[in-house]
C-alpha cells in the first residue's frame, strides 16, 4: 500500500453571495469574506485487497471485570478559544417558541403508525467511554460498530431475524501499516447508489483515516478494498456522507475540516486521492465539526451535485456583538471537489438559513457534564456543538430534502430538547427551510438524536432520554408526511429503558438512524443506554410506519364493511374504512342487484332471496380509491313465519334433499347467555351452520360442527345482541330432523364477565371479542396481562376498533394494559388485541357490574 502526504497548496476563496427569492433563506452574511485557507491534497493511495470471509476472523477480546476502563478524551484543538461576551441584544424569552406547538400535538390522541420489528442487544461494554455506536443496513445484513479496547469492533447481523452472523471483529484486522492499529470513532454506511458498504475508523498513530469499501453488497464473504488516507493533523470525530462523486467527511481539527475522498476510484478498487479544506471557527466552541450530508434512497443525487455540509449557528454565542435575538441560523456549505486538478476545488458557505431562536448554552458552552441521570453522580455530555449524525438527503424527483437535528436548551435552565429541521429545494433551485420543530413534550432531557425520512416522506427521530430520576435509555417518535408542519405527531415509544446509571460523563458521542434500502421504509437505529453496574451497553432496533410502501405521495384508503340481514332486508356499515394519511370523503355501494347507495351506512331490501356480491368503494380526500366486496345470502319469508326460531321452541319434522339449503333466524336480546343451536333426530345427514349478523354460507360461518348424521350442536360463548342466522344444508337427503335455538334471558341488569386465556398473535395481527352490556351497568373493566411480547388493547362501543378509531387504547409497553368505563352504554362492546410485536400467553378479562 502506498500512502503519502505530499505538498499542499493554498486556495483563497470567499462565500458565494447567492441571490435567492426563497422565503426564509438569505445569502451568506456572516464570514462572507473568508481568510485564506489551505487546500491539502494527497497523492494517489493504492488499496489493500482483503479477500476474507469475516466469519473466519478471530473475534475481539471481550472486556472482563477488573480490566482497565478508559475515557476517550474529547479533543480540543484551540486552547486559546475565547468565550463570547454577553450578547448585545438579549433574548426576551428563554422558552423555545417551537416547543409549545409540539406540546399541544403531544396531547392529541396518538395514532399508532409504527411497527417495531427487530429489537435486540448490540455490542456490550468494552471498557471504553463513550462507545460511539454506529450501524447501517444493507440488502441482507445489518452492521454495527462501536469503540473497543483495540480500536473499533464491528458485528454483522442477519437483518431478517437479528441473529449474529460474524463478530465482534476488530476493524483493524482489515487494515495494514498504521491502519493495523485502530483507535476508534467508527462509522458504518451502506452506499445505496452503489450498493456497497463503507467502514471507517482512525488510526492510533500517523493521522490516518482507515476506510474500507466492500467489493460487493455482501460484506461477509465478498471482500474489501482497504484504504489508508493520511492527514496533516489528527482527524478527530470523523463523520461521513455519501455523495455522487465523493465520500465526504467532516472532522474536528484545529479548524473545522472537510475531506472529499474519490468515491469513483474507491468503488473500483483503483488508486484514490482526497482533497482537504477548512472552514473558519465559530466563537465559543472549542470542539467543531461540519456534518456532511448523506444520500439515502433509490433515486441518485443529480449529476454535479456538490458535497453539502451543515452546522448550526447560535447568534447569541457565535455573533454576540451584533446578534439577532429573534432568530438563529443553519449554515449550508458546499464542497466542489476536483480530483484531477485539485487546486480547482473549493469549499464555500452558500446560505445562512434563518431558523427559530435556539439556545446552545447547555451547562455553558464547554462542559462535558450536563444532563443528570439516576444512579450516578456523573452528568452526561450534551454534544451541543454539532448537527448530529446523520444529515440525511433524499431525492423525490420534483424536489430534494435534507433532514437534521441538534440539541437545544428549551427553557433556559439546561433542559435538553431536540431541534429538528427539513430543508427542501425544487427543480435544482435554492435550498430553503421547509419545516422545523422542537421535541420536548415534558420535563425529561432528550438529546443525541438521529433523524431520517422514509421513501414516503415520513420522518422518524430517535434519541437518548433521561432525567435525575431516570436511567438513560433510548426512545423514538415520528411524523407522517402530511401531518401538521413542525410537529412529531406519533406517540413517543421506548426502544429500551435504562437499568443503571453510567459512571462516565462521556456519553454517545453519537447514535445512528438508517433506512433499509430494500424497502425504503424500515428504520434501523442503534444507540447507547445505561445497563448495569455503572456500565453502558448498546441496543439495535428496527421499525417502520405502517403506511409506508405505497410508492410515495398520497396513500390509498382501505375499504371495509359489515352487514346484517333479516330476511330480505339488509343494513351495511362502512365506518371501519380508513385512510392512512387523510380521511374518507365518500362511500359508494353496489348491492349486486343493479341497485346502488351512498354514505357510510346504507340499507337495502332485496326483491328475492339469493346470494349477492356487494361492493363498497371509498374515496379519500385526495381522490384515491379502494374497493372491497363480499358475498351475502338473503332468505325470503318476511315476518315471523316458519323460518323464525323462538327461544326454546323446536322446529320439528324438517326435511331436505341433497344440496338443499334452508335458512332460519333468531333474535337474541342484550344480556342473553348460554346460547345454543341443536339439531337432532330423524334420518339422513343434515349439516348445521350458524352465523351472527348475516346468513352463513359453506365457507363463511361462526359455527359448523360438521359431524355425520343429524346430531350437531353449536354453543355460542360470546353472545351478541341481534340476529343469529342458521342454515341447514342437506349433505345427503334427510327427514324428521328437529332444530332448537335457546338462550338464558339476561334481562334484569345483572353483571357478567369474559375471560380468555393463553392468547397469542403475530406482529400486526388482530384478535377480536365482543361482550353484550345490559342496561343499568355502572362499570366496565377490561384488562390484559401476563405472557411475553407486546400486545396492545383496544376497546370500542358499537363497532370493531381500528388503530385510528377506539374508545380506549392504553398504548403501553408489554402486555399489562387496562381500560375502565363508568356507566357503559348498553349494547355490544368490542374488545380487540393487536400484536404490536408477536405475543404469547396473554390473558384477557372483562367484567361489568351494576
Amino acid at each position: 500500500m502506498t500512502t503519502t502526504n505530499n505538498s499542499h497548496s493554498l486556495l483563497k476563496f470567499s462565500a458565494i453571495a447567492l441571490l435567492t427569492t426563497s422565503i426564509g433563506v438569505s445569502a451568506s452574511s456572516q464570514d462572507e469574506t473568508l481568510h485564506a485557507d489551505s487546500l491539502w491534497s494527497s497523492k494517489q493511495v493504492s488499496p489493500k485487497n482483503v479477500n476474507v470471509d469475516l466469519r473466519s476472523l478471530p473475534t475481539a477480546d471481550s472486556w472482563q471485570a477488573g480490566m482497565a476502563i478508559k475515557d476517550m478524551p474529547r479533543r480540543r484543538f484551540r486552547e486559546d478559544y475565547v468565550l463570547p461576551a454577553a450578547p448585545k441584544n438579549k433574548v426576551a424569552n428563554k422558552n423555545d417558541k417551537l416547543m409549545a406547538k409540539q406540546v399541544i400535538a403531544s396531547q392529541l390522541p396518538a395514532v399508532e403508525a409504527r411497527a417495531l420489528e427487530q429489537n435486540f442487544e448490540g455490542n456490550g461494554f468494552t471498557g471504553v467511554n463513550p462507545p460511539d455506536p454506529t450501524g447501517d443496513v444493507g440488502l441482507n445484513y445489518y452492521i454495527q460498530s462501536i469503540n473497543g479496547n483495540s480500536g473499533s469492533i464491528f458485528s454483522v447481523y442477519n437483518k431478517s431475524n437479528g441473529s449474529l452472523v460474524s463478530g465482534p471483529t476488530n476493524m483493524e484486522t482489515l487494515g495494514s501499516g498504521s491502519c493495523a492499529s485502530g483507535a476508534g470513532d467508527p462509522i458504518v454506511l451502506f452506499d445505496d447508489m452503489a450498493q456497497r458498504w463503507l467502514l471507517s475508523e482512525f488510526s492510533s498513530s500517523g493521522n490516518y483515516l482507515c476506510v474500507y469499501i466492500s467489493k460487493t453488497s455482501d460484506p461477509v464473504s465478498g471482500g474489501w478494498y482497504a484504504y489508508a488516507f493520511q492527514s496533516p493533523t489528527f482527524p478527530d470525530y470523523p463523520k461521513y456522507g455519501v455523495g455522487v462523486d465523493a465520500y465526504y467527511v467532516g472532522t474536528n481539527e484545529s479548524s473545522p475540516t472537510v475531506y472529499a475522498l474519490n468515491r469513483t476510484a474507491m468503488l473500483s478498487g483503483a488508486s484514490a486521492n482526497f482533497v482537504r479544506l477548512t472552514a473558519p471557527n465559530l466563537a465559543g466552541f472549542g470542539f467543531q465539526m461540519l456534518q456532511p450530508v448523506d444520500h439515502d434512497g433509490t433515486t441518485a443525487m443529480p449529476n454535479g451535485t456538490p458535497g453539502y455540509f451543515l452546522r448550526h449557528r447560535d447568534d447569541e454565542v457565535h455573533n454576540s456583538s451584533s446578534n439577532n435575538p429573534s432568530q438563529d441560523y443553519i449554515e449550508l456549505w458546499q464542497f466542489n471537489a476536483d480530483f484531477n486538478t485539485t487546486s480547482n476545488s473549493s469549499f464555500t458557505k452558500v446560505l445562512d438559513i434563518p431558523v427559530a431562536e435556539f439556545d446552545s448554552s447547555l451547562c455553558g458552552l464547554t462542559s462535558f457534564s450536563c444532563f443528570p441521570q439516576s444512579g450516578s453522580s456523573s452528568n452526561l455530555d450534551p454534544l451541543r456543538e454539532v448537527v448530529m449524525f446523520r444529515a440525511q438527503y433524499r431525492n423525490f424527483g420534483s424536489y430534494e430534502t435534507i433532514v437534521g437535528n441538534y440539541v437545544t436548551d428549551v427553557n433556559g435552565n439546561d433542559r435538553g430538547g431536540i431541534r429538528w429541521f427539513e430543508l427542501r429545494r425544487s427543480g435544482g433551485g435554492a435550498w430553503g427551510l421547509h419545516q422545523e420543530g422542537t421535541y420536548s413534550p415534558d420535563s425529561k432531557n432528550r438529546w443525541m438524536g438521529s433523524i431520517g425520512m422514509d421513501k414516503d416522506g415520513n420522518i422518524a427521530l430517535a434519541y437518548s432520554w433521561g432525567s435525575s430520576s431516570d436511567f438513560a435509555g433510548l426512545r423514538y417518535t415520528g411524523r407522517l408526511a402530511n401531518d401538521a408542519s413542525g410537529t412529531m405527531t406519533q406517540a413517543e415509544a421506548v426502544l429500551v429503558n435504562g437499568t443503571s446509571g453510567v459512571s462516565s460523563n462521556r456519553y454517545g458521542d453519537y447514535s445512528h438512524l438508517a433506512l433499509d434500502p430494500a424497502d425504503g421504509c424500515t428504520f434501523w437505529y442503534t444507540g447507547e443506554y445505561g445497563k448495569s453496574g455503572g456500565q453502558w451497553s448498546t441496543y439495535i432496533s428496527s421499525f417502520k410506519f405502517n403506511s409506508c410502501g405505497g410508492g410515495g405521495g398520497n396513500q390509498s384508503p382501505t375499504a371495509s364493511f359489515t352487514n346484517s340481514c333479516t330476511d330480505l332486508a339488509c343494513t351495511f356499515d362502512g365506518s371501519a374504512s380508513s385512510d392512512p394519511d387523510g380521511s374518507i370523503a365518500s362511500y359508494a355501494w353496489n348491492f349486486g342487484d343493479s341497485n346502488t347507495g351512498t354514505g357510510a351506512n346504507a340499507s337495502h331490501t332485496y326483491s328475492t332471496a339469493g346470494t349477492y356480491n356487494v361492493q363498497l368503494t371509498v374515496t379519500d380526500n385526495q381522490g384515491a380509491t379502494n374497493t372491497t366486496s363480499k358475498s351475502i345470502t338473503v332468505t325470503g319469508g318476511g315476518g315471523g313465519g316458519d323460518n323464525v326460531l323462538e327461544n326454546g321452541v323446536a322446529k320439528t319434522n324438517l326435511s331436505g334433499t341433497t344440496g338443499d339449503e334452508d335458512f332460519y333466524t333468531m333474535e337474541v336480546p342484550a344480556g342473553a347467555t348460554n346460547l345454543s343451536f341443536v339439531i337432532s333426530g330423524g334420518s339422513g345427514d343434515a349439516d348445521l351452520y350458524v352465523r351472527f349478523g348475516a346468513a352463513p354460507t359453506q365457507t363463511t360461518y361462526d359455527c359448523r360442527p360438521y359431524r355425520n348424521g343429524n346430531s350437531e350442536t353449536c354453543t355460542i360463548s360470546n353472545v351478541q345482541a341481534g340476529t343469529y342466522h342458521v342454515m341447514l344444508r342437506a349433505y345427503s337427503s334427510y327427514s324428521g330432523v328437529s332444530l332448537t335455538g335457546s338462550f338464558s334471558d339476561g334481562s334484569g341488569g345483572t353483571g357478567g364477565s369474559l375471560t380468555e386465556s393463553d392468547l397469542s398473535g403475530a406482529r400486526r395481527s388482530w384478535t377480536h371479542f365482543t361482550v353484550e352490556i345490559p342496561v343499568g351497568m355502572g362499570s366496565l373493566d377490561v384488562n390484559i396481562a401476563d405472557g411475553t411480547g407486546d400486545a396492545d388493547l383496544y376497546v370500542r362501543e358499537g363497532a370493531q376498533p381500528t388503530t385510528g378509531s377506539y374508545d380506549c387504547r392504553p398504548y403501553r409497553n408489554g402486555n399489562v394494559e387496562s381500560c375502565s368505563f363508568n356507566n357503559p352504554a348498553a349494547g355490544t362492546w368490542h374488545i380487540s388485541i393487536r400484536g404490536y410485536r408477536a405475543f404469547t400467553g396473554v390473558n384477557l378479562n372483562a367484567e361489568w357490574k351494576p
